[in-house]
């Protein structure tokens, strides 16, 4: 938030540290130890940090004015538990989720549930050079009739620290085939972007 964070704006919020050395580390350990590094590798990886707002801190928020409880974070960490293996399959970047605790006693790092997607290289390749393409697309604002239809299949394995173990055959495709056959109403609309939707479509089965 741009109240703690001296000299930030609401038009410069924030900024981007890299390489971070020992005195950084030092000087605003305060800040770093939230990220709970010693605990996780923090390389290629991706943190979330929920933030917990009382009735007082949401009256003031500029972010959110509704409360955020410690209830409502543990609801989200359940539906995350029930659909992870689900979610690993069709997110871009992402191949394993784990939900963990720390002991407020000790300090030690239980996992509470782990999910892993695992792909071989050579699909993992073709997972990339697909998203790269839909990103292609997306920047250059291309037209629905521009956008090449790309699809892929691949395998993955799905297992989970419960013993679970599924493969999945995965199938994602981008663009038209046959653009004639799509609504002219539709295509206007993306055109003059009042819809920003991409033709994207995915499917997995259980094999």
């Amino acid at each position: 938030h741009a109240r703690y964070a001296p000299g930030a704006t609401s038009i410069s919020p924030g900024r981007m540290f890299r390489d971070l050395d020992a005195d950084f580390r030092t000087q605003f350990s305060d800040v770093l130890d939230l990220y709970l590094g010693g605990h996780f590798k923090l390389d290629n990886c991706t943190m979330f940090r929920f933030p917990l707002r009382n009735g007082d801190m949401a009256k003031v928020s500029e972010i959110s004015s509704v409360p955020c409880s410690d209830r409502m974070v543990q609801n989200l960490l359940d539906k995350l538990r029930t659909d992870g293996a689900e979610l690993l399959m069709f997110l871009n970047h992402m191949e394993k989720i784990s939900i963990c605790e720390i002991e407020k006693t000790t300090g030690a790092l239980n996992v509470l549930y782990s999910v892993i997607g695992k792909v071989t290289d050579g699909d993992r390749l073709k997972r990339k050079q697909f998203h790269a393409s839909v990103i292609d697309s997306v920047t250059k604002k291309k037209q629905l009739g521009e956008i090449p239809v790309q699809q892929i299949t691949y395998t993955m394995v799905t297992e989970d620290s419960e013993g679970n173990l599924t493969t999945w055959l995965i199938c994602n495709r981008s663009g038209f085939s046959a653009i004639d056959k799509v609504s002219k109403s539709v295509v206007s609309a993306h055109k003059n972007e009042d819809i920003t939707l991409f033709p994207r479509g995915g499917v997995a089965a259980c094999i």
